[in-house]
């Protein structure tokens, strides 16, 4: 980038990065349910408290995260094995990609369920 005396400003240093970004083609798949617009909820949630966790959208319950009583593990719905608190949300979070129309082969929740190996 050529210099015209100027200091560099958002306007005059980042002009040739809209260029390369124009150009350049999407990194990963653009799979999923579309974010929310401004104003709209989004279309599921996680609700988390020190003991249970549940993934719902307006109408129904679709997953739980429930603390065991006599330790620190949590069991899912429809995971087979006990997690910590932090996998069980991640279980939770790749529960809700899945239900937003992601596929098993999808980048993001292959890396999620890497993390609960």
């Amino acid at each position: 980038m050529e210099s015209n005396g100027e200091p560099p400003t958002c306007s005059n240093a980042l002009k040739p990065s809209g260029t390369v970004w124009q150009s350049l083609n999407t990194v990963a798949p653009q799979t999923g349910s579309p974010a929310p617009r401004a104003g709209e909820e989004p279309p599921m949630k996680i609700e988390i408290t020190d003991d249970f966790m549940y993934l719902h959208d307006s109408n129904k319950i679709i997953a739980t995260a429930t603390q065991r009583a006599d330790d620190w593990w949590w069991e899912v719905s429809h995971w087979p094995r006990l997690f910590d608190r932090s996998q069980a949300i991640t279980a939770l979070t790749i529960t809700e990609l899945r239900c937003c129309g992601r596929d098993e082969n999808d980048p993001l929740p292959l890396a999620l369920r890497e993390e609960l190996r």
